[in-house]
């Protein structure tokens, strides 16, 4: 299927590799990215007709480079992929996006340079995935200095965390956040869009959902 075979070059073009155990072990790994996105359209453009080619040309499209977790792909999915399957189809997009911090902001952060997680260049947009280690102090004090530091620089922010990503009505807010921004019209979207996009969301995060599920049921018996 088209979205299995998008988020499957996702992962060789991502830096990290998922777990091969079983059970409720959903671990990754941090790893050098296997290929890229123009290796595989190079390669692809070797190719004469044969099946899959068609449906591997259109597929390479919605992929960016460098992920660094199944979640950020499961997040950047929702925005490449075509509105017709639920995405937002921003073509106009970079992941682990680098940008140097200049002198005149210096002084509002620790860092040197940043890297966006996905950024939206028509709109100069940094959208961010926050996981569990952006909830301790720390974490907490260094998004905030990144957030002035890039405000200063003339960029907008959205963040989406794993909360909201997790619940179907406020990530529909996240969203709404973001087609603004692209200046996305709600027009130009499928009748049934909001349907649409639900069940990429559930797609993209259905191992997190099996997960917690196994985890649930474990906890259950524990206590049985």
């Amino acid at each position: 299927p088209f979205r299995e075979l998008v988020e499957y070059y996702f992962e060789l073009c991502g830096a990290y590799s998922l777990g091969t155990s079983s059970g409720i072990d959903f671990s990754y790994t941090e790893r050098p990215q296997l290929t890229s996105t123009a290796d595989l359209k190079r390669f692809f453009n070797t190719l004469n007709a044969c099946d899959g080619l068609i449906a591997a040309r259109k597929a390479i499209k919605c992929v960016r480079d460098g992920c660094r977790s199944p979640m950020e792909t499961a997040f950047v999915m929702m925005l490449t992929l075509p509105k017709r399957d639920g995405g937002l189809g921003i073509r106009a997009i970079e992941t682990d996006y680098e940008v140097k911090v200049p002198s005149n902001a210096r002084a509002l952060t620790r860092r040197t340079k940043f890297y966006m997680d996905a950024y939206l260049k028509r709109s100069r947009t940094d959208i961010e995935y926050n996981g569990f280690h952006h909830d301790t102090d720390e974490g907490r004090a260094i998004d905030e200095e990144r957030k002035n530091a890039l405000a200063s620089m003339g960029y907008g922010i959205i963040t989406i965390s794993r909360h909201s990503f997790m619940r179907a009505a406020p990530f529909t807010r996240v969203m709404e956040a973001i087609q603004r921004k692209e200046g996305i019209r709600h027009s130009r979207l499928p009748e049934d869009f909001g349907v649409k996009q639900e069940n990429l969301r559930r797609f993209v995060l259905r191992r997190f959902t099996e997960r917690q599920r196994l985890i649930e049921e474990k906890r259950q018996q524990d206590t049985q």
